[in-house]
């Protein structure tokens, strides 16, 4: 896996450096989203960027360009704002990926530009709401896939 485990099958791969202020952390894996799972109204303090339409995927290779480069990070095409409502998209694990996300974190590190990492070990998947709850305070950039199921 990626870093160290946290609640709720999340895992954290943090710089070394104190990041508890930090404002911004990627969240990483597949993702999808039905009309079951509703929305959430984020907190004070918490806000989430897409670089991807809902029902479109994200490219790995884009995602791992993000990390390893966050200088090159442009802003997100759709911010959700505190206060506002967004689909409680669920997180997957994407172990295909991990390889090549932990070489692009590992890289920034190097270079203290990472910015912390969010992924998840659960076969269940993980809410966007269990991610605001566990990370509050937090300005969330999601690096996954916005599936839709239709159900």
């Amino acid at each position: 896996m990626l870093g160290v485990p946290k609640k709720h099958g999340l895992w954290l791969a943090s710089p070394k450096r104190d990041w508890s202020r930090g404002l911004m952390i990627f969240v990483f894996g597949h993702s999808v989203w039905g009309v079951n799972d509703g929305y959430v109204s984020l907190p004070k303090g918490s806000q989430v960027g897409f670089y991807n339409d809902a029902g479109e995927n994200m490219n790995a290779q884009r995602a791992k360009n993000m990390i390893w480069d966050i200088e090159d990070l442009e802003t997100p095409e759709n911010i959700t704002p505190e206060f506002k409502s967004v689909q409680n998209l669920t997180l997957l694990r994407a172990p295909e990926h991990l390889g090549n996300v932990r070489a692009a974190f590992e890289s920034a590190n190097r270079k203290n530009k990472a910015i912390p990492i969010v992924t998840t070990d659960s076969k269940y998947g993980v809410t966007l709401s269990t991610v605001v709850d566990t990370f509050p305070n937090k300005y969330i950039i999601w690096l996954g896939c916005r599936g839709m199921q239709i159900i």
